[in-house]
């Protein structure tokens, strides 16, 4: 089987490669603790998150406690420019962040979304504890997409990059991935952004 092929689902690439190796498989959250985009199913079967249990809140664009928790969570450890930021709570304990932010180019986003630049915002950073069930992204990203519609926001763009970054002396930087949630939300694949290299 090859799995090599730009045109088949990352979803059923998953499912073919773990058939093929008897187990099944998922990707990453973008956690500190992920040292790859593909990792072992760790989670209980049939494992679902119980909605009623968790709540969205706003918060400001760059709110202390988003960048606190980015900063500690998120592979990158970095905090964009933020117009928008939501936490992720399980019973007033955050569990997770969304930032949404603005490119430095608006180019990048009228490029896609037929509107103004300020109706339109790229999804910046999202990262939730392991701790949160599965099915756990696409409901936080549900409740995220639905309150900046109500803010006026017409597009969201998001960039996965499944390109490991390592440093010269050959320690991992980032680890990469490849945006599994944002087509479980029906996010539609755009392909790929010009490639370049960027010195560490």
């Amino acid at each position: 089987v090859s799995l090599a092929s730009k045109d088949r689902p990352l979803g059923e690439i998953l499912t073919v490669l773990g058939a093929k190796l008897g187990v099944p498989l998922r990707t990453g959250r973008d956690t500190a603790d992920d040292k790859a985009t593909l990792l072992l199913n760790e989670r209980p079967a049939g494992e679902v998150i119980r909605t009623s249990e968790y709540e969205v809140s706003s918060m400001a664009g760059k709110d202390r406690a988003a960048v606190d928790f980015i900063q500690t969570h998120h592979y990158s450890r970095s905090f964009p420019s933020g117009r928008f930021s939501f936490g992720f709570h399980r019973h007033g304990q955050m569990v997770g962040v969304a930032v949404f932010s603005h490119p430095t180019n608006d180019f990048t986003l009228t490029n896609v979304f037929p509107c103004d630049r300020l109706e339109a915002t790229e999804l910046g950073r999202f990262v939730l504890l392991d701790e949160v069930p599965g099915n756990g992204e696409t409901f936080f990203l549900a409740r995220c997409f639905d309150l900046l519609r109500r803010q006026g926001i017409r597009g969201i763009l998001s960039f996965s990059d499944p390109m490991p970054r390592r440093a010269l002396d050959g320690s991992l930087v980032l680890p990469g991935h490849v945006g599994t949630i944002y087509a479980a939300h029906n996010g539609v694949y755009m392909g790929r952004a010009r490639s370049r290299t960027l010195r560490l």
